[in-house]
């Protein structure tokens, strides 16, 4: 009779374990405290990387813009190894940086004002979970397993990485997954949405040509959705 107790207890334990992981609040739950774990990581490891000083060429880019010095600009956009792409949409959190710096007399690319990029790389970081979801729910049709793969994807090593570092990774991923929501959202597309789709890709790979093999992916939903 003991056995047979702690055998319908075991059974009884994971059926409502396995029933309540299946509560789509829970995973949501999930989903947010990973999240909130993820801003403790603001302000540690900026410039760890060799391939992060690519970044401080958008200073230079952004200061020869403002002293009127656009051929020297270009000269920087297109010094960074063939990811001007990278440069250009770093010029964003460089900016943020640049006006904080001014006002608080730090320096551009100190510690003080890494926050600016680690906000930049979350604030793309939940867009692409956004994306991530919307995603799944179209091809899976189940907001629990739409959920579950949310869940998974932010619980990457990876993603706790890349958002304390200047990489270009998250930049290039979030176009090209815009590019694939959009092929997948409607049915019907004219001519005119496939360029932009295309123009986009391409610009992409100029921010990170490391995930040219999505483009393959990208071409087969066309095909399919065409």
């Amino acid at each position: 009779m003991k056995i047979k107790s702690i055998k319908e207890f075991r059974t009884s334990f994971f059926h409502n374990a396995l029933k309540t992981l299946k509560n789509n609040q829970v995973l949501i739950f999930f989903i947010l405290f990973v999240c909130s774990v993820k801003i403790l990581l603001a302000g540690q490891g900026f410039l760890s990387f060799p391939d992060e000083y690519r970044f401080l060429n958008s200073y230079k880019v952004l200061t020869a813009i403002i002293n009127g010095e656009f051929k020297t600009a270009t000269t920087f956009l297109f010094s960074s190894q063939g990811r001007p792409g990278f440069l250009l949409l770093s010029l964003i959190p460089a900016s943020f940086q640049l006006i904080l710096g001014s006002y608080y007399n730090l320096k551009f690319s100190g510690v003080e004002l890494s926050f600016v990029v680690f906000a930049f790389n979350y604030l793309l970081h939940i867009l692409i979970l956004i994306l991530h979801f919307k995603f799944s729910k179209k091809l899976l049709g189940s907001t629990y397993l739409s959920l579950l793969c949310v869940l998974l994807y932010c619980s990457l090593t990876n993603s706790f990485i890349y958002l304390r570092h200047a990489f270009p990774y998250d930049m290039a991923l979030f176009i090209l997954y815009v590019c694939q929501y959009q092929i997948v959202r409607k049915k019907k597309k004219s001519l005119k949405n496939y360029f932009f789709i295309g123009f986009f890709c391409c610009f992409s790979f100029f921010i990170y040509p490391g995930f040219a093999p999505l483009f393959l992916l990208i071409s087969l939903l066309i095909f399919i959705n065409f």
